[in-house]
């Protein structure tokens, strides 16, 4: 079976396969424009989002933003008139690894929030894709009356208040934006950008453009050529007792830098406090407990060097202002006062782009943490931040503690374990966090106390992740490839406007088309529904849908899944088959479980079950069964017998 489609459950329950979606007049000028097996879907069940797909064809303007901006103004039932005119460039990825182009509706020169066109095209410059969240019917709030220095002033008031001491770094960056309101309406507002020091970071103010009201503001920094020589810890298995002499590659040459600082084609390591190593010779042997901050900027380096490496070399990036020069990207090491390490756009007010690393102890005495450049993991994750954002992807562009945010956090997690093989990361520094666990949607989006935050709440998508890697080849390379397809599926996906977990694993089934023409999809679903983010139950003010496989007669769906302990646990697969057809459905252990199950119709939650597995003992379970006599959607929920949990696969059969 290929990828699942979408249903999306009405409020009085709606026994459909489909969901309620106007296709008319709108697919047939996709179809005039693009052929007639091009379809019309939903991305969700708010009018503006869907998705075009069919068979490639070549747009005149070939592929890239012109391509996109052109299709857009031929489609005017979809997009409304003279669309092309009011898209932005975010990213142009049509020759890369994924074939996709993104960008972003604005308004008199204001981006909207959350309102994106992403494009598919094949190796041959095609197109396969068009999907979008652009709102055609979006009506301009309110005009701004608070210019750009008014709001930089306000949010840099605000920010004195808030930060007595504070030192701001720098001229300030202010964007307008058109940004959803908290009653569902919208509103024009300045996002304004500040590097600080004292406490370091990259704050960033949102400032209502009609009243001057500082609508929030936040620290939004992560919490968070040559060859020489250097003593270095090469990974956290390293550390304490083994440190090694390394080679230090990209640094730059002799008539460049005569002095041999740690500055390198693409990174170079400053000290906060000013006592930069140099060595003529490139020989950086320090020793980690005789010469801390020495060490600790060697490590900076030797990691963030690697990282680049890595990123070009595995995960094929390349052609990226900052990732590819004309300039080398700055961290600081041993900032004094900064429990925490982090990427920032904006490190010391210039507009350029950098690292910042806490100092051994400087997270107080009921923490003796380590410098955090000494910790592989914490650098490697936050390289990954800076690739995301040099890519243009901008998970970091949301509200603290969202989802979005939280997507953030464990891709920055999944990739720094990757890099090792080791799926706890940031243990040097005394703070862990395991991407190996078993943690679902919703039971643990409230993991700080009761609230959502976005490391802890990211564990989940990490863990489906690390899960990924353990079940199909080449996962890094899917799950990076997917970040370009990340779109919001506004009325299906767990939240409107910012991207979460149901948006994530729409894009890698998305990803595998392109990449492995659907291979994967099996898995992948199966992995999302034992992460609980396929459903049936939600989080607090989340909204709820649920993808489905549609079956013929004839058709098999195979998949796996793996059920937690817990009262009430159990893992959905939904489906849709002809009405009366007959059904087999099969469940087989795969560690530690003794499978069963349920079959019901899938109208609402609570799940409406009809019947159970008619055989089972502790290897599999099974039922042959015949559906009702009308067709609908349907759901097996794996569970666990005998209060037991573990893996599993699972088969459904829909009779000839």
């Amino acid at each position: 079976m290929g990828r699942p489609r979408v249903f999306v459950p009405g409020r009085e329950g709606r026994r459909r396969a489909e969901a309620p979606f106007l296709a008319d007049a709108r697919e047939g000028e996709a179809r005039e424009r693009l052929g007639p097996e091009w379809r019309l879907e939903p991305l969700g069940a708010r009018t503006g989002g869907w998705a075009l797909r069919g068979p490639a064809v070549r747009l005149p303007e070939g592929a890239g933003y012109a391509a996109v901006r052109g299709i857009a103004s031929r489609l005017p039932a979809l997009f409304g008139p003279q669309a092309g005119a009011r898209l932005e460039p975010v990213f142009d990825r049509a020759s890369g690894a994924s074939g996709v182009v993104r960008m972003q509706q604005t308004v008199d020169g204001a981006r909207v929030a959350g309102a994106d066109v992403i494009a598919g095209f094949d190796a041959d410059g095609r197109l396969t894709l068009l999907a979008s969240s652009y709102r055609a019917d979006l009506e301009p709030p309110e005009g701004s009356r608070i210019a750009a220095p008014e709001a930089e002033a306000l949010a840099r008031a605000g920010l004195l208040a808030a930060h007595p001491g504070i030192t701001i770094l720098g001229a300030p960056r202010s964007e307008p934006w058109i940004w959803p309101r908290p009653d569902g309406g919208d509103a024009r507002l300045w996002i304004v950008r500040y590097a600080t020091r004292d406490p370091w970071g990259s704050f960033v103010a949102r400032i209502d453009a009609v009243t001057g009201t500082v609508l929030s503001l936040e620290n939004a920094a992560q919490t968070k050529a040559r060859t020489g020589e250097g003593i270095v810890y090469r990974s956290n298995a390293d550390y304490p007792n083994h440190p090694r002499a390394e080679k230090i590659t990209g640094l730059q040459g002799a008539d460049v830098d005569p002095a041999g600082h740690l500055e390198g084609m693409h990174v170079r390591v400053l000290d906060e406090k000013g006592s930069r190593v140099a060595s003529s010779k490139l020989r950086y042997l320090y020793y980690p407990f005789e010469e801390w901050d020495a060490f600790d900027q060697v490590s900076a380096y030797y990691h963030l060097q690697r990282a680049h490496v890595r990123f070009q070399k595995t995960l094929g990036v390349h052609g990226l202002d900052w990732f590819d020069g004309p300039e080398s990207v700055a961290a600081i090491a041993n900032v004094r006062n900064l429990c925490n390490a982090y990427y920032t756009g904006d490190l010391v007010g210039d507009g350029k782009p950098g690292f910042a690393f806490g100092d051994q102890l400087s997270c107080g005495a009921s923490i003796q943490n380590e410098d955090y450049a000494r910790d592989s993991d914490v650098v490697y994750h936050e390289y990954t931040h800076a690739i995301v954002d040099w890519e243009g992807i901008g998970l970091e562009y949301a509200p603290m503690d969202s989802y979005q945010r939280a997507l953030a956090e464990a891709d920055a997690d999944y990739h720094a374990a990757e890099f090792t093989g080791d799926p706890t990361v940031g243990e040097v520094v005394g703070l862990p966090r395991s991407v190996e666990g078993t943690k679902t949607y919703p039971l643990d989006v409230g993991c700080s106390y009761g609230f959502p935050e976005e490391h802890c709440t990211g564990a989940i998508w990490s863990g489906l992740l690390w899960d990924l890697r353990g079940t199909v080849r080449r996962a890094e390379k899917l799950e990076f490839t997917s970040l370009d397809y990340l779109v919001d599926h506004p009325g299906a996906s767990h939240t409107p406007v910012w991207l979460d977990f149901w948006d994530a694993a729409i894009a890698l089934f998305d990803a595998d088309e392109h990449l492995n023409g659907g291979q994967n999809a099996a898995i992948i679903y199966g992995l999302a529904a034992s992460r609980g983010i396929f459903g049936p139950r939600t989080y607090s003010g989340d909204s709820m849908a649920y993808p489905y496989q549609a079956m013929e007669r004839g058709s098999r769906f195979k998949s796996i899944g793996w059920v937690t302990a817990g009262a009430g646990n159990g893992v959905p697969y939904y489906f849709s088959a002809p009405a009366g057809s007959t059904v087999s459905i099969k469940v087989k252990t795969t560690g530690g479980l003794h499978p069963d199950f349920l079959l019901g119709e899938a109208i609402g939650y609570p799940l409406e079950y009809f019947t159970v597995a008619s055989a089972k003992d502790t290897q599999q379970a099974t039922l042959v069964t015949d559906l009702p006599a009308v067709e609908g959607l349907y759901v097996v929920t794996v569970r666990g017998a005998d209060a037991t949990s573990g893996s599993f696969q699972v088969s459904i059969v829909v009779e000839k």
